[in-house]
């Protein structure tokens, strides 16, 4: 959106910033990419598209403009995840071999590559457009009748500093940590097990993968009720105009452990993201900086708890002590970081490639059949023995070296290639936008307390792991502590307080 002088008329000043940007990154990306090149073709076709999630994404935080856009905002977080997503094509055009591609001959990468390029281009234009229409009307007021009774409200009686008995922070603590208890004992494993063998975290419920105990998932959920607790408190102390505390940061960081010990890298990378962004929206404003430093340290993360699995799996043997030696070593740590982000540790374009090359003309459409898994990956297989394996573990075998049960999530745009092709891609993507945006004005925006920005940042993490991601398995991971929050708030109110006092 363009910034407005004082005397009514548009700023250009942002945007020419932001075209001087993009002419300095195409020449930056040409001129280091195009030597050696084999296929041009696939590399312009990765700049259109790394140059549409620029303008939309990270650019906003170099050029920020009328300040509409922060860094938590779903439409940058999602652009620059697409940026990612995008951007690791480029190592097709060098011919650089890659499971996903494995077999494909020439000309039909080269085709499949051009038409994944097309469907992506599609869905970053739907996105933006609908996301930038529905914020319109959000902003204009248009929508005002759905966000009825989102008005900012003062309340007169303030919270102690220490959460009550009866206050919900100490109701999502309790269920949390009984549902952590009961996860391991119907689990039967050790602390560490999961971080050992990650197969038996993924497969909870599945006697011949995973650890076969019917009712994991939902304790698994339930101990996520710790760490929501923790968002809801510190959202509680900066809607009161309180700095968290001591007290606090210790129950943050159990929560965050109780995430390393049972969740994926990513529902801790989340958790902390929302920390972060209750922080800044409820308590003190951050440097816009701060979202490009914890994306790094993120990739950092991710690098060392995946290479510290890999390290584990390789002798059961090696002591604690020597594994951490191990991803310590330089060599290990930093050395493999550039195959690392060019890799494959996170779905993106060149699976895209596979997929629109299998499912266009070679394999039916799944016809919605994928979303449904919503609901039914919460279904235990012992009363479902036939239940559909994980969507990632589908996808796997689509390409030659896939093996095994890992899994590979098809990213948004392959699901949603997958299901409904093209117009698939399209209308999924608007949708997804204006739900973006319009969650983001009630939650944000238009917010009556703390739980609603809580809400929100359960949901920012989903627009920036969705295009790399499994689509019922980053929504059903959000939607179970936002269904709590609303279980709460028709009790409690929105500010968790009762009785509620509007002055």
């Amino acid at each position: 959106m363009d910034a407005r002088t004082e005397e009514g008329r548009i700023d250009t000043t942002p945007n020419a910033k932001r075209v001087l940007w993009l002419v300095c990154y195409s020449a930056l990306f040409l001129l280091i990419l195009l030597p050696g090149c084999q296929d041009t073709a696939i590399l312009w076709a990765t700049l259109w598209m790394t140059l549409v999630s620029l303008w939309f994404g990270p650019l906003v935080l170099l050029v920020p403009g009328d300040g509409s856009r922060q860094w938590y905002a779903p439409s940058v977080l999602f652009n620059s995840a697409m940026f990612y997503y995008s951007i690791k094509g480029a190592t097709l055009a060098f011919g650089r071999p890659i499971a996903y591609v494995a077999g494909m001959s020439y000309q039909e990468l080269h085709r499949a590559y051009l038409f994944a390029s097309l469907n992506v281009l599609i869905g970053l234009a739907a996105f933006n457009l609908a996301y930038l229409y529905v914020s319109s009307l959000c902003s204009s007021g248009f929508l005002a009748p759905l966000m009825a009774g989102e008005r900012r409200m003062r309340i007169a009686k303030t919270l102690p500093r220490v959460p009550r008995a009866k206050d919900p922070v100490v109701i999502l603590t309790v269920v949390g940590l009984m549902s952590l208890s009961l996860f391991f004992y119907s689990t039967g494993q050790s602390l560490i097990g999961f971080l050992a063998n990650p197969l038996l975290r993924s497969y909870l419920t599945d006697g011949s993968l995973g650890v076969q105990a019917p009712l994991a998932n939902l304790w698994k959920y339930g101990a996520y009720l710790f760490p929501l607790g923790s968002l809801a408190w510190i959202a509680q102390d900066g809607w009161f105009a309180r700095r968290p505390q001591f007290l606090f940061w210790c129950h943050a960081f159990i929560g965050t452990v109780i995430y390393f010990l049972i969740g994926g890298r990513m529902d801790m990378l989340g958790f902390l993201f929302g920390v972060l962004i209750i922080h800044n929206i409820l308590i003190k404003a951050t440097s816009k900086w701060v979202f490009g430093w914890t994306g790094v340290v993120c990739l950092v993360y991710s690098y060392v708890i995946n290479l510290w699995r890999e390290l584990w799996g390789q002798d059961s043997g090696t002591t604690v002590l020597a594994r951490i030696q191990e991803v310590g070593d330089i060599k290990h740590s930093f050395g493999g970081m550039v195959d690392f982000l060019a890799g494959t540790s996170l779905s993106d374009i060149r699976l895209l490639v596979k997929i629109a090359d299998v499912y266009d003309g070679h394999h039916a459409l799944e016809h919605g059949e994928t979303l449904t898994r919503v609901v039914t990956q919460f279904v235990p297989r012992s009363l479902w023995a036939d239940k559909p394996l994980d969507l990632s573990v589908v996808v796997n075998g689509l390409f030659e070296g896939g093996g095994g049960m890992a899994g590979t999530p098809p990213g948004f745009t392959g699901e949603m290639f997958m299901n409904f092709h093209v117009p698939g891609v399209m209308i999924g993507s608007a949708v997804l936008g204006a739900a973006f945006a319009y969650l983001y004005h009630r939650w944000v925006s238009g917010s009556r307390g703390p739980f609603a920005i809580v809400k929100y940042s359960l949901l920012a993490p989903v627009a920036a792991t969705l295009p790399s991601a499994t689509f019922a398995n980053v929504l059903s991971g959000a939607a179970v502590p936002i269904l709590a929050l609303v279980a709460l708030e028709s009790w409690y109110g929105a500010t968790g307080t009762r009785p509620m006092e509007v002055e």
